[in-house]
This record gives C-alpha cells, sequence and structure tokens, in this order.
C-alpha cells in the first residue's frame, strides 16, 4: 500500500521497483502500471464522484461540440450550468476522506494499527468496501 500511495503521490513509476533506484519512467514500467491499475480498477471500480465528475466533462465537451456545429447560443447557457456542476463536485469533493483518515477507520474498526508497507492495496479497499 506504500507504493502505491508513492505512486498516486508523486506520479513517479519508481516506486513499482523495490530497490530505490534513480531511474528515469521506462515504457515497461508504464504498462505494468497500467496492468496493475486495470486490475485494481477490475477488482473495485470507479468512485461515484469520479464517474459524474466523468459524465459532467462528457456532457460540456458534447455541448460545446454542438455550439461549434450548429451555433445555438441556447447551448452556452446548459455549458455554463454544466461547468456550475463541474465546479460545485470539485469544491464538494476537495476536502474528502484522506488516505491518511481512511487508513485511520480502518485501524479503528479491526483495533490493529495497519503497516503500510505489509498491506496489500488489494486488502486496504476491501476494507473499506466492508464499510
Amino acid at each position: 500500500m506504500y507504493r502505491w500511495q508513492k505512486i498516486h503521490e508523486t506520479g513517479n513509476l519508481k516506486w513499482l521497483l523495490r530497490m530505490d533506484l534513480n531511474v528515469e519512467p521506462h515504457k515497461s514500467l508504464e504498462l505494468l502500471w497500467e496492468t496493475i491499475y486495470d486490475e485494481y480498477l477490475m477488482e473495485f471500480g470507479l468512485s461515484k464522484d469520479y464517474k459524474q465528475v466523468m459524465k459532467l466533462k462528457k456532457s460540456i465537451a458534447l455541448q460545446k461540440a454542438d455550439y461549434i456545429e450548429k451555433e445555438d447560443r441556447i447551448l452556452l447557457n446548459f455549458i455554463a450550468a454544466d461547468e456550475i456542476a463541474l465546479k460545485d463536485l470539485y469544491e464538494r469533493t476537495k476536502n474528502s476522506v484522506t488516505f491518511r483518515k481512511s487508513l485511520e477507520f480502518i485501524e479503528k474498526k479491526q483495533g490493529v494499527k495497519q503497516n503500510l508497507r505489509k498491506i496489500t492495496v488489494g486488502e486496504y479497499f476491501s476494507y473499506l468496501k466492508q464499510d
């Protein structure tokens, strides 16, 4: 879990390696990360908030394309409404539960301190899913 968190914090795929090497991101590391992340998504899926963000972004993009094609100014109102909804969603979720708080929740629920270097990503998200 420690390395998973570090990759998400830094965006540096060197955390996939067991040894601390100063390596440049390589295509094989990118492929490995994609495979790992695909497995995660297959097992745990996307959050509701992330799905809503993607839905709003898609709606905005499609409406902008329609506006360019049709030049119907009424579409600008729909675009603005979706952009406001997206901004509100970002504001509402930016102070949501942090990794540290969710780990504290797991520890409190189980009554055991979790070692980030030993708990797997699968175990961590399974514990949260049991909520």
